[in-house]
């Protein structure tokens, strides 16, 4: 799923078919091996920790498609590691009470 190469995502239904792009950089050393273990064990700790300060571009520089980001990013222990807008800030208190005082 992560280490790219072309392949598809789904290839049993050919109208969902998505093909991945190339791996541009090399993920992170035994991501695969901790990767195949959470899938076994639904515990997703290990690859959480691999995956500490990687962003989604950086998923996609491995070469997952975004179904592969996707769902990377939605299993448990990694969800909350990608923010889900881009930009999003949390807004000043100052800026709050500003708001409100209107």
């Amino acid at each position: 799923m992560i280490q790219g190469g072309s392949g598809i995502v789904n290839p049993t239904n050919t109208a969902i078919s998505t093909v991945r792009p190339t791996a541009t950089v090399t993920a992170p050393v035994n991501l695969m091996d901790a990767w195949r273990a959470a899938e076994s064990s639904g515990n997703y700790g290990a690859v959480a920790n691999l995956l500490r300060g990687v962003s989604v571009n950086d998923l996609r520089n491995y070469g997952a498609s975004p179904a592969d980001i996707a769902y990377i990013t939605s299993r448990p222990q990694i969800a909350g590691m990608f923010p889900t807008t881009a930009g999003a800030t949390t807004p000043s208190l100052n800026n709050v009470l500003s708001l409100i005082s209107k």
